[in-house]
């Protein structure tokens, strides 16, 4: 399909981070492939979906994995700005009201639902997913649709505090009683205030998987984000006797 009739987004909202992370919510033009079918946007959460913007040859274009559920009115994207960046550095510049070329929703990253205990682990915008995820479980859970008995540890690493975006959320859920939140920082001393955890996703995650009682024997983990964490933190599951099977990945760079 030709790039000038490729679906299209609109930007309805961007907020800032930090200065090289965002928030952009975008409304889905008519036509494209997210249509609402039943109150949903048409896609899974825990998927991704192709954005784009004309380049002086080709279309340039990379996945990014949705962070809002189906349910919600807009399209929303935790996107990292790369410097020098062929599409994120343009992304910055874009402004409200601006468009991007959408291609339909794809990826297997998504819930387990043979599953009652579920380990999700995330780098920054490895997060997005898993957001989609929560918000979607947390919304079918309050209005019966969904089993009560679902439980998540989620551990968030950054280097800084400031970049643990949605944080406020997940405490919500923690509060809900289906959430254990253990947002970390790897760079305590430039962290001064930072009272949480310290050390990156494979320095916490088996005490707090021995902690709240997630073990191979009745959970799957999720792993998305950096690469190196992706495979370190496998490593360990592994050795926790966790099967292949029961760990699901996603690589963001």
């Amino acid at each position: 399909m030709p790039a000038k009739e490729l679906p299209q987004v609109r930007l309805v909202e961007k907020r800032e981070v930090t200065h090289d992370l965002c928030i952009l919510r975008f409304e889905p033009e008519p036509g494209g492939p997210l249509v609402r079918k039943d109150g949903q946007w048409n896609f899974k959460p825990g998927q991704f979906v192709t954005l784009g913007l004309p380049g002086p040859d080709k279309q340039i274009e990379r996945a990014f994995s949705v962070a809002s559920s189906p349910y919600d009115e807009g399209l929303e994207f935790f996107v990292e700005i790369v410097p020098g960046g062929q599409l994120t550095s343009r992304i910055r510049d874009l402004a409200v009201g601006g468009r991007m070329s959408c291609r339909k929703p794809a990826g297997k990253f998504v819930l387990d639902t043979g599953r009652k205990r579920h380990i999700q682990v995330a780098t920054v915008t490895g997060l997005a997913p898993f957001v989609s995820i929560l918000k979607t479980y947390a919304l079918e859970r309050r209005s019966g649709k969904a089993p009560q008995d679902l439980k998540f540890l989620v551990v968030y690493a950054a280097s800084h505090a400031a970049e643990l975006a949605y944080s406020d959320l997940l405490r919500q859920y923690e509060k809900e009683g289906f959430v254990t939140f253990v947002p970390s920082v790897s760079r305590p001393w430039e962290n001064p205030e930072w009272t949480g955890e310290t050390g990156r996703c494979e320095d916490v995650i088996r005490k707090q998987m021995d902690a709240a009682g997630y073990a191979h024997e009745n959970a799957c983990a999720y792993l998305c984000g950096n690469g190196d964490m992706i495979r370190n933190v496998e490593g360990i599951l592994k050795r926790a006797r966790f099967t292949p099977g029961q760990i699901k990945k996603e690589e963001y760079w």
